[in-house]
């Protein structure tokens, strides 16, 4: 966390630039790509999907991206717990201990 106090002309300066960026960068960038993707092909029309697909693949994404951090995050919090708990490898490699 930053200890410095940003001044009110500091502020002022951000924003500007950032607005600056927007409207001088991103949107002569937007305005110029769309006729370029619609010559090369793209298509946008309505109507969209229906209310009913859009809830489900939302379900579906929210669903397998918490699976996914379930899966991959449990290793590294059980490991994590039993190294700093017990304060060794002792709970994993006992064998280890028991040869040397």
């Amino acid at each position: 966390m930053q200890m410095k106090n940003n001044t009110p002309a500091a502020q002022e300066k951000c924003i500007v630039r950032l607005l600056l960026y927007h409207f001088g960068v991103n949107l002569p960038v937007m305005l110029a790509s769309y006729p370029v993707f619609r010559h090369m092909g793209m298509q946008s029309s309505l109507p969209f999907p229906s209310w009913y697909f859009q809830v489900l693949y939302i379900l579906k994404l929210f669903l397998a991206r918490q699976s996914c951090e379930e899966i991959y995050s449990y290793p590294f919090i059980y490991f994590w717990n039993r190294v700093h708990v017990t304060g060794s490898f002792a709970y994993y490699f006992p064998l280890l201990l028991e040869h040397s």
